[in-house]
């Protein structure tokens, strides 16, 4: 379902299909938005780390847990990047190696930003989704 990262992905290409239902109809201007927006979401998210993904959804999952203060959260997320940042031949460690980018460049132009896409974009994780990303890899990131 939509309380894992799957479930989240898949979700939003639901919504992104019916942008055709809606384009182009003057009182659905806000529904073709929005899957537009669904579409956008679900393209770069399939771009990133599906184990890096995966982490943050368990980070954020931990984060709402009773007893959970701010400095909890940014100790754990702080050991979890530097884990994912140090680790050898890690999703990180290749795409650092690689030199390429993970999609859209963003840059800000007077008050407004200019979004273009990155032709030369890494692909190589260690898992091709986030259905691949096992409980147990998750831990060794996160910790208990």
């Amino acid at each position: 379902g939509e309380g894992t990262v799957g479930g989240i992905m898949e979700r939003l290409r639901e919504i992104a299909a019916t942008r055709a239902e809606f384009e182009g109809r003057k009182e659905c201007e806000e529904d073709a938005l929005v899957a537009e927006q669904a579409q956008s979401f679900v393209t770069n998210m399939e771009r990133r780390s599906p184990l890096a993904l995966s982490v943050m959804h368990d980070l954020l999952v931990k984060g709402m847990g009773d007893g959970e203060t701010l400095a909890s959260c940014m100790e754990r997320e702080r050991e979890s990047q530097l884990r994912m940042f140090t680790k050898k031949d890690g999703d990180f460690d290749r795409w650092a190696e690689s030199g390429r980018g993970v999609g859209l460049v963003e840059m800000m132009h007077g008050n407004s930003s200019l979004v273009r896409e990155r032709e030369d974009v890494f692909s190589d994780w260690a898992h091709s989704s986030v259905e691949e990303v096992t409980g147990d890899e998750i831990k060794e990131i996160v910790g208990v």
